[in-house]
């Protein structure tokens, strides 16, 4: 034993220094068996959103916009201006028929079709779509003559969830990407070309295109406001506004929670005018239906309104330009 200590004791210490050293990583690596190197540089993934509340759908659950920031306001303005001055080389000819009722290029009216969307700039200037899917490229019509006719624009992305006009001629609308990730598209005028912006999704409201029941309000914050039935949804720039399948109407300021304002309130649609949101139901002082304010600072419904309009009861869609109340009915553009 001496004589091989001897023929070998040079190489015995190493040896046992090295032994101890894998000893040493081998418990450092159980005490920490999640350590992943991340290339420098590297993006982080980013947050599932919540699944929402449970199905009272009474309150938002908090989520992180994937840009980390915290945003509160909602963003339609684009270098520097919200209404944009754009070439036609965009721009679709619209078709030669000029009707007081359009036969517009989507599905006619039923029950079961998809929800109608609808945006006005003024007495001249609208834009409508159909709530999609993320299988499908969406198409946004516009007309610039007071709907008698309408011509077709293509965003660029699917399933569209939200319309909104802003200053004379513009509108932005929010869809899904090839992955059905929410998007932010816009254009400046109805002759001018659709732009996508990614980084300004996450300062709006919307609803997911997967998931039409959850909204998303800026800043993050994700919630069901009518659990697994809204039937119809507006936002302003700080506020937005639910209605649920049961007949409720919730509104939410931001960085608040959802309140109920009314009750079994019979409306049929929701939609925005530049002062705010507006809302169409049944009247007792009406044989069709009536248009009005929807205050979301005070209780509810505002007094009074635009009044009395023709309409029917189901896949209809309301907007306001203006002082020109806009109503998509069936197979036509009611002006008035």
């Amino acid at each position: 034993m001496l004589r091989w200590l001897k023929g070998n004791g040079r190489w015995l210490a190493p040896t046992v220094l090295v032994l101890i050293n894998l000893v040493l990583i081998t418990l450092l690596l159980l005490q920490h068996p999640t350590i992943v190197a991340v290339p420098a540089g590297a993006a982080p993934a980013e947050p599932v959103a919540s699944a929402g509340p449970s199905d009272s759908g009474t309150g938002p659950d908090e989520s992180l916009s994937p840009s980390g920031a915290v945003r509160t306001s909602e963003s339609i303005r684009h270098g520097g201006s919200a209404t944009l001055s754009e070439s036609a080389s965009n721009r679709v000819d619209p078709s030669p028929t000029r009707s007081a009722s359009p036969s517009p290029s989507v599905s006619p009216s039923s029950a079961a079709g998809p929800a109608r969307l609808l945006a006005a700039n003024s007495a001249k200037i609208a834009w409508r779509a159909e709530q999609g899917t993320c299988g499908r490229r969406s198409t946004v019509e516009v007309t610039d003559d007071g709907g008698r006719t309408w011509r077709k624009t293509r965003p660029g992305i699917r399933g569209i969830v939200r319309l909104r006009a802003y200053g004379e001629n513009s509108v932005f609308a929010v869809g899904a990407d090839a992955q059905c990730k929410p998007t932010y598209a816009w254009i400046g005028s109805p002759d001018g070309t659709w732009h996508r912006d990614q980084s300004v999704i996450w300062d709006v409201w919307f609803r997911f295109p997967d998931h039409p029941d959850r909204v998303h309000a800026p800043g993050g914050r994700t919630s069901r406001p009518c659990a697994d039935h809204l039937v119809s949804f507006a936002a302003t720039d700080d506020s937005a506004a639910a209605l649920c399948g049961d007949g409720r109407i919730r509104t939410m300021q931001k960085e608040q929670a959802w309140r109920t304002v009314a009750r079994q309130s019979s409306a049929v649609a929701l939609g925005n005018s530049e002062q705010g949101i507006v809302i169409a139901q049944p009247s007792a002082s009406c044989t069709d239906l009536v248009v009005r304010r929807l205050s979301l600072t005070g209780t509810g419904l505002a007094a009074g309104g635009p009044g009395c309009r023709p309409g029917a009861e189901e896949r209809l869609s309301v907007a306001i330009g203006g002082s020109t109340v806009w109503q998509w009915v069936g197979n036509d553009v009611v002006v008035s």
